[in-house]
């Protein structure tokens, strides 16, 4: 993220990236000698792709897309709950292997939209991974292959994403969700509670950036954070002071910025 308008807040946008690059080195290292381990894996691929996201909507918040980098938010926040399924199942073996496959396993089962070799090479995928288990694992994974596909990967054990935030989330997360959700969806309230101006009627970028766009890009850094923080809860990395520091200091920068949201008549608070 660089900018020549760039707010100071948004340094806790690169600060979040650098704990998230902190805790992949220390598990490569604390790990460099370990078994395959498919929830690690899980976790990895998770914290990879929030990452990327969370850069993103960086790039759209400096540029002056805050509405558009809401709707990137939510996907952020959808990370966020996949891995609080996959740490908090009551089999995490199980739950990451329903993460990595459940969609090879409904194109191996859809005559309709799939041809056969398409659908044996979603097969042999499959396969493929049980065969590179640890021996304790396939009995899961074979389990797993005989399941219903359901409408999210993780609805055999958590049934929605409310589910799985009201249980194991913060407070403030559903209210949350439910925002995101309409900006994501396309909703005409939804793209606008995150704009700096909601009454603007043209299709440029709305620069220089306001509070409401600089409250997204935190809300993406606290959302990083957090998986940040479960990934180094599983993983055992030692990260426990720096996740509580950053969430206690993004806290502060995000409330002096609710004063003047509140004077602007935004009815979003999205840290």
């Amino acid at each position: 993220m660089g900018s020549q308008d760039s707010r100071p807040e948004l340094i806790w946008h690169n600060n979040a990236i650098e704990l998230a690059v902190e805790a992949a080195r220390r598990s490569a290292e604390l790990y460099a000698v370990a078994l395959n381990d498919i929830v690690r894996d899980a976790i990895f691929a998770l914290s990879r792709d929030a990452v990327i996201i969370h850069r993103a909507i960086g790039d759209l918040v400096v540029a002056g897309w805050s509405g558009p980098a809401a709707a990137l938010l939510r996907t952020l926040m959808d990370i966020q709950v996949s891995i609080l399924a996959v740490v908090n199942s009551a089999n995490p073996q199980l739950a990451a292997f329903r993460y990595f496959y459940s969609m090879y396993r409904a194109f191996s089962r859809d005559d309709k939209h799939y041809d056969s070799e398409s659908r044996r090479q979603a097969r042999e995928t499959m396969r493929s991974r049980i065969v590179s288990l640890p021996d304790a694992d396939k009995p899961v994974a074979l389990w797993f292959l005989r399941e219903k596909d359901r409408p999210y990967w993780f609805a055999e054990e958590f049934h929605t994403p409310a589910e799985l935030i009201q249980r194991f989330g913060t407070a403030d997360l559903s209210d949350l969700y439910r925002q995101l959700s309409s900006a994501a969806h396309g909703g005409f309230l939804g793209l606008r509670l995150f704009a700096d101006n909601p009454e603007d009627q043209g299709v440029n970028p709305q620069r220089p950036i306001g509070n409401k766009a600089v409250g997204v890009a935190l809300a993406s850094a606290r959302f990083l954070i957090e998986v940040t923080a479960l990934r180094n809860r599983c993983e055992g990395l030692g990260l426990e002071t720096e996740c509580q520091f950053f969430r206690e200091r993004l806290h502060e920068v995000a409330m002096r910025l609710v004063p003047q949201r509140r004077k602007a008549g935004s009815g979003s608070n999205v840290v």
